[in-house]
């Protein structure tokens, strides 16, 4: 197989590029698993439960709530009626 003279030079200029791409994705990578331990916070936990609370009592999708998080909540309402 034989080179082109310019093959050198493109890996040389796409190196850093690949560098900083692994480097990101290791320090993504490092933070996700360190993130592992603590699992979900009391904020999330009851933002999950006031949402389709909120839906159960009246209050209307795409009106009443903006959040993109509702169309999950709009899934737990029926367990929230039957608690």
């Amino acid at each position: 197989m034989s080179q082109h003279p310019g093959d050198n030079a493109a890996d040389s200029n796409e190196r850093p590029l690949r560098l900083g791409v692994v480097a990101i994705f290791g320090i993504t990578a490092l933070a996700v698993y360190a993130r592992l331990y603590f699992g979900i916070d009391f904020t999330d936990e009851s933002y999950y439960a006031a949402l389709p609370y909120a839906f159960s009592l009246g209050h209307r999708p795409l009106q009443d709530e903006l959040a993109i998080h509702q169309f999950a909540g709009l899934m737990l309402v029926p367990a929230e009626k039957a608690a």
